[in-house]
């Protein structure tokens, strides 16, 4: 099969399953709604988006590891994914790793009566899920790298599968929240042991032709930079811009918990989970088009922006008009009676989401080619969306106005930045030609 088709068929594998997984995972959200009491269901859902601001530090491994394969040209091999692991900057992030489960533990009082936990147990299973979500994204950025898309679609699907399976039956035989925490931990165990398990069978193979040759790294794949310009390397660029798209999704339903009552917190816990399938769906764009956009010689990319674009657009639109349409229908169906008062929320949600996806696929776009000033981009449209969400809250509408002023900042500033970018390689090209 030649490189094209090959592209198309994996692409079209983790699209189905990231179709599949988010429906799975949104039947999930679903069942523990109805499951556990709105109060417990919401500290659920608070507790995990406050959990995943924490691994902030975390959320940017995957595109930096996956950008430094793809420009690297490793081999597919153990060595390889042990060399590139533990290269520059894994320190760092084992030390903040350390320090986020220590203040867990050490904050775990505080944590719960912020949260209204009756036990410590949710808080403290969140200390061995801390270590969890550094290792397996720095060995699927391998796979990300690679374009092992199959293999990065199923092992993610078994995620999802595990998460569910376990959650459901702890909840359902009176586990409560910790029951839900203890099911996020046993779908991440069990999805390093597949991934691990995947890396030594194929790892010890020869990889399949990637449709190019590239005899070395280009020179600035793990370049030697001053500290002083550190910040402005590709890979904290990558890492901050990442942390920050986190921050632009997540942070919202913890805001939410410290603003409004139990009732309204529940309310809007249920508008958050269809709005965010909307993102994690288009995601698969994003998957797809940062290896490509990393590596040199892939073809036009204003194209593979552009097919982006369109493609996230499509499918985020597709669920805005149907939120439009019907939000009473799909609150009542998915929900039921007691989440009535989300249905006028969905649409206004879903829009933020829409504007956060696209913004997501630009901003990766970015990672790819190496900019130095996305992650600086994302990191003030953050700053003045979580500061009007924390200073402007009269109500449900005026948090989702406030995310979504944020989502619109991100997403022009980065088409911005990426036509900037592009004028600028192309200029860079002309100028080669002409020396030659």
């Amino acid at each position: 099969m030649t490189r094209s088709p090959r592209i198309i068929v994996q692409g079209l594998v983790l699209l189905f399953s990231n179709v599949g997984s988010g429906a799975i995972q949104v039947a999930y959200t679903f069942a523990l709604a109805r499951l556990l009491v709105p109060t417990d269901y919401g500290a659920y859902i608070a507790l995990i988006s406050a959990f995943g601001i924490l691994g902030l530090v975390t959320s940017g491994i995957q595109p930096t590891v996956a950008r430094r394969v793809a420009r690297s040209n490793a081999p597919f091999t153990l060595a390889s994914v042990i060399r590139i692991a533990t290269n520059k900057g894994s320190t760092l992030i084992a030390i903040a790793t350390v320090l986020i489960a220590a203040t867990l533990i050490a904050a775990t009082p505080s944590i719960q009566s912020e949260f209204g936990l009756a036990s410590p147990w949710p808080v403290w299973l969140l200390v061995p899920l801390t270590a969890l979500v550094v290792i397996i994204p720095t060995l699927r950025g391998t796979l990300q790298g690679h374009r092992q898309f199959t293999a990065l679609a199923s092992l993610s699907t078994v995620d999802v599968i595990t998460r569910a399976v376990f959650g459901v039956a702890l909840v359902w035989f009176g586990g409560g929240v910790t029951g839900a925490i203890g099911a996020q931990l046993a779908g991440a165990f069990i999805g390093l042991v597949a991934t691990l398990a995947y890396l030594i069978r194929r790892g010890e193979t020869p990889p399949e032709p990637t449709g190019s040759v590239v005899t070395a790294p280009p020179p600035d794949v793990f370049p030697r930079r001053p500290w002083s310009a550190f910040v402005t390397t590709p890979e904290t660029q990558s890492m901050i811009a990442s942390g920050c798209i986190l921050v632009m999704l997540t942070l919202d339903a913890a805001l939410v918990a410290r603003f409004f009552n139990a009732e309204e917190t529940a309310t809007y816990s249920a508008v958050t989970i269809l709005g965010r399938s909307q993102f994690y769906l288009s995601s698969t764009v994003a998957t797809l088009l940062l290896p490509f956009a990393a590596s040199p010689g892939r073809g036009n990319p204003r194209t593979a922006l552009g097919y982006g674009l369109a493609v996230t657009g499509i499918l985020n639109g597709a669920g805005l008009l149907v939120l439009i349409a019907v939000p009473e229908l799909v609150v009542a169906g998915l929900f039921g009676p007691a989440y009535a008062s989300a249905a006028p929320l969905l649409w206004h949600y879903a829009l933020h989401a829409m504007m956060l996806s696209l913004a997501n696929v630009v901003a990766t776009f970015l990672i790819g080619r190496g900019s130095r000033w996305i992650g600086i981009v994302a990191l003030a449209c953050t700053v003045v969306q979580v500061a009007t969400v924390s200073l402007w809250h009269p109500d449900l509408d005026a948090v989702i106005i406030g995310l979504g002023a944020g989502s619109a900042a991100l997403l022009v500033s980065g088409l911005l930045l990426s036509r900037w970018s592009l004028g600028a390689n192309k200029q860079i090209r002309q100028h080669k030609v002409h020396t030659k």
